[in-house]
C-alpha cells in the first residue's frame, strides 16, 4: 500500500461520498471503488460501509483512518527535512592557521577537502599563534592549528597533528651554504634566531645542543614578519631556525637559502597541534583535523 492510497482514503472519509471524492481526486467512481476494495483485500477487513446518506467507517476503517493521517504527517515531515538538508548551504568552519603551519595547507589540500566534504565550507585565516589563540577564546575561530608550545593548552582540547623536522635559513654567502645537510656541530659558536612565539622551542633546542656539547648564542625575533627577520639574518650573520616554511618562501628572495639537518641528528622536532575550546568540540572540526593529518 502506497501513500496515494492512504491520501485517497482520507479524501473519501472527508467527503463522505465516493462520487464526491472521485471528483476531487479527478478519477472515476469505479476506479476509486476498486482502490478501496484493493486496500480492504490487503488489510483483510472492510473499511467502509455504504449507507443511503453516504459512506460510513467501520471500526477497522476508523483505526486505519487515524494511522493513515499519522503516517502521511510523518511522511511530509520526512520529505521536508530531507529536502532542507539537500538545499542547505555548507556549514562554515572557521580555521586559524599559524604562520609556521600554513605552508602545510596547500591549495591542493584545500581543493581535495572541498571535493571530499562539500557540506563543510572552510574559512581559513593565517596569523601568529598568539593572535589565533586569542581569536579562539573570543570564538572567532572554531579550530586553530599551531606550532606554539604553551602551558595554556590545558584550557583547550589539544589534538597532536604531526611533528616537523627543523632547518635553518641563512645568507647565500654563509660557509654552511656549501653543505647539502647540516649537523648539530655546524652550529658551534653560531647565533640562532627564532620568532618570539616559539621561545619555548628555542629553549629546548638550545638545551639539546648543550647536552651534545654544542654552544650557541640565541636571539628571539618578532613573529610573523618575514622581511624583517630576513634582514636580521643578513645583518647579524645569524641562522634562523625554521620548520621548513622558508623552503617555499626563500626562492622569492635573492641572497638566501634554506638547509635542513640530517635525519640522524637527535634534535627537537616542531610539534603541530590542533586546538578547540573545551566542551565545544565540533564534528566538522574533527573531520578537518583528520584530513589535515593525512594530507598536510
Amino acid at each position: 500500500m502506497d501513500m496515494d492510497c492512504m491520501k485517497a482514503f482520507i479524501v473519501i472519509c472527508a467527503s463522505g461520498r465516493l462520487s464526491k471524492a472521485a471528483e476531487q481526486l479527478f478519477v472515476s467512481k469505479q476506479a476509486l471503488s476498486a482502490l478501496v476494495k484493493k486496500m480492504e483485500n490487503e488489510l483483510g477487513t472492510s473499511l467502509l460501509e455504504r449507507e443511503k446518506t453516504g459512506m460510513k467507517l467501520t471500526s477497522a476503517g476508523e483505526c486505519f483512518y487515524e494511522y493513515a493521517k499519522q503516517i502521511l504527517e510523518l511522511w511530509e515531515q520526512c520529505r521536508q527535512s530531507v529536502e532542507n538538508i539537500g538545499n542547505a548551504s555548507p556549514k562554515q568552519l572557521r580555521v586559524g592557521l599559524a604562520y609556521m603551519s600554513q605552508n602545510l595547507w596547500t591549495t591542493q589540500c584545500e581543493s581535495a577537502f572541498a571535493g571530499s566534504y562539500p557540506e563543510i565550507e572552510l574559512l581559513v585565516e593565517s596569523d601568529i599563534s598568539k593572535n589565533l589563540l586569542k581569536g579562539l577564546d573570543e570564538k572567532r575561530y572554531d579550530v586553530v592549528v599551531t606550532c606554539m608550545q604553551q602551558q595554556c593548552y590545558g584550557r583547550y582540547t589539544r589534538i597532536p597533528v604531526l611533528e616537523k623536522r627543523v632547518g635553518v635559513l641563512m645568507s647565500k654567502d654563509d660557509p654552511l651554504e656549501q653543505k647539502s645537510t647540516l649537523t648539530a656541530d655546524d652550529l658551534q659558536g653560531r647565533l640562532l634566531l627564532y620568532p618570539d612565539s616559539g621561545a619555548e622551542f628555542l629553549h629546548r633546542f638550545e638545551q639539546q645542543l648543550f647536552r651534545m656539547g654544542v654552544n650557541v648564542e640565541t636571539m628571539l625575533l618578532p613573529a610573523g614578519n618575514i622581511l624583517r627577520n630576513l634582514k636580521n639574518v643578513r645583518d647579524l650573520g645569524g641562522l634562523l631556525l625554521s620548520d621548513g616554511m622558508f623552503r617555499y618562501v626563500v626562492p622569492e628572495f635573492d641572497g638566501y637559502c634554506y638547509k635542513e639537518f640530517g635525519k640522524v641528528e637527535q634534535l627537537p622536532m616542531i610539534g603541530v597541534s590542533a586546538l578547540m575550546r573545551k566542551g565545544e568540540e565540533r564534528e566538522d572540526a574533527l573531520t578537518f583535523i583528520d584530513f589535515f593529518k593525512k594530507n598536510a
